[in-house]
């Protein structure tokens, strides 16, 4: 272009007035963002009207060539007169041009970026989209490409640095706004970090929906708003002490934590109560032992044995049976608390020695439990027999059904084998010993197995739990055993 003032629809003698009014109408034909390389053309023109009217001695005719931007960036004070003549709504007296990095933070001396940032960070937080974007076209100094490109980096720093984020359409808005969306691989350490903030600002606000959606009358039960409570605070002891009490709560409250946490993990840190998630995850913990999960036994048995007396009283005035309750469930509460404290101390034993030994854990427990059972022969043998069959049923749950179902009948047929055995021995007799040694044997079958047949086939133990190994020959070997053992002995006899 050779004559600016052509550009603008104005004689070369208009004045400064005339120039901004003409630049005001030719703005409303050439908007930035929809034809860049227009309204570039029609700024420079701009540019150049202001200062030829503030030096009239500097014109010379119509055809002179119309200088470059960097040559009118680089004139010194003509080119901060025109600056000055372009009203903007942030005005400084002092700027500093270089960031941290010795990087420029934007080119317009009265523009002022601390101002700016301030209130589109304010804006991110209250406006919606529209309103946001109305506000950042309504900026005149922005529709400076120069201005726009050197802003990128404060922009991408608040953006960066600023909590709490913003919903995630106004950031999409800002960041497509400024070009920040489509950075090139110079700036990849910024496309990373605007990446990382776009996905926290989607992540918090999907956290805000599933907490509105437990808030909202009709989509969850009372009970899983009160556990979102809980989880958000601040901490209500008669709340706290109703989950606490009512059983598979407690579970079920952690549950519904570590899915937020899963979901969400940046979010739901931000979010979330720190002091209800230690206190909750302390009494759901059955590897430590601490006040929180020692208190619950109690609690509950003071809650239900206090309710059991109140009803018995209603009925019978007679203090006798209030006493037997009363002794009956304070037996229970001490039972319960030592099975806690005796199945803690297992489980931490476990996990040291597979960390230190590498045993396997689940042969430590059967060992634990057959042991126990053992023991309780002595005085329980009904619960001895139960729990010695119950070590080889657990012991063989991962396998298949049908492979599961072929373990037990090894199983039923091992105890049928050594009763038979058994009653030979002892002329046709019977006896509790027999019956413990019966289902001692039963529930030893599965583990024995599977310990030789992984060393056989140098599997580890894990995995010869899952394969049905030789236990169908075993339950076989044993029914073979238990038909012909009447005829053997016959004929040792005689």
């Amino acid at each position: 272009m050779r004559n600016p003032f052509a550009l603008l629809g104005l004689k070369r003698d208009a004045d400064e007035a005339a120039i901004k009014r003409a630049y005001a109408q030719r703005l409303r034909q050439n908007r930035p963002d929809e034809d860049p390389a227009a309204f570039q053309a029609l700024n420079e023109a701009y540019r150049r009207c202001l200062e030829i009217a503030a030096n009239r001695d500097e014109w010379q005719d119509d055809d002179e060539e119309m200088p470059l931007p960097s040559e009118v960036a680089g004139s010194g004070g003509a080119a901060d007169a025109a600056d000055e003549a372009q009203p903007s709504p942030y005005d400084a007296d002092e700027v500093d041009e270089t960031s941290e990095d010795d990087s420029p933070r934007f080119v317009r001396r009265s523009f002022d970026v601390d101002g700016f940032l301030h209130e589109l960070s304010e804006r991110a937080q209250t406006d919606p989209p529209h309103a946001l974007d109305a506000w950042l076209r309504s900026l005149e100094p922005l529709y400076s490409l120069e201005l726009k490109q050197a802003l990128r980096t404060p922009v991408a720093s608040m953006l960066a640095h600023n909590d709490p984020l913003p919903p995630p359409h106004a950031l999409r808005l800002i960041l497509q706004f400024f070009d920040l969306d489509g950075v090139s691989s110079d700036d990849d350490w910024l496309r990373r970090q605007l990446s990382e903030r776009l996905r926290e600002a989607h992540e918090a606000h999907a956290l805000d929906q599933e907490i509105a959606r437990y808030r909202s009358p009709g989509e969850e039960t009372p009970v899983d708003r009160e556990m979102m409570h809980e989880l958000l605070g601040p901490r209500r002891w008669l709340r706290r002490l109703f989950l606490l009490l009512v059983p598979l709560l407690p579970s079920r409250l952690m549950s519904l934590l570590l899915t937020l946490e899963q979901d969400y993990p940046s979010a739901a840190d931000a979010r979330l109560s720190p002091e209800s998630k230690d206190f909750w995850r302390r009494v759901t913990d059955r590897d430590n032992l601490n006040w929180r999960r020692l208190m619950v036994t109690p609690l509950r048995m003071a809650l239900y044995g206090g309710g059991l007396l109140g009803l018995v009283a209603l009925f019978d005035a007679n203090t006798r049976p209030l006493q037997d309750v009363a002794m009956s469930f304070a037996v229970l509460t001490g039972v319960l608390l030592a099975w806690t404290l005796i199945t803690t101390a297992c489980r931490r034993l476990a996990t040291h020695l597979e960390r230190m030994r590498g045993y396997y854990p689940p042969l430590l427990y059967a060992g634990l439990w057959f042991a126990a059972g053992l023991i309780a022969s002595h005085w329980w043998p009904a619960v001895a027999i139960i729990l010695l069959f119950a070590v080889g049923y657990v012991w063989s749950l991962p396998r298949s059904w049908p492979e599961h179902m072929v373990v037990v009948a090894a199983m039923m047929t091992g105890a049928f084998a050594t009763h038979m055995i058994g009653r030979f021995a002892l002329n046709g007799g019977q006896s509790e010993g027999l019956t413990i040694l019966n289902s001692a044997y039963a529930g030893a079958i599965p583990v024995l197995h599977d310990l030789l047949y992984a060393w056989c086939k140098r599997l580890s133990l894990d995995e010869a739990r899952r394969r049905v190994g030789w236990t169908g020959w075993i339950a076989a070997a044993h029914m073979i055993l238990a038909a012909s053992l009447p005829m053997w002995l016959s004929l040792l006899k005689h």
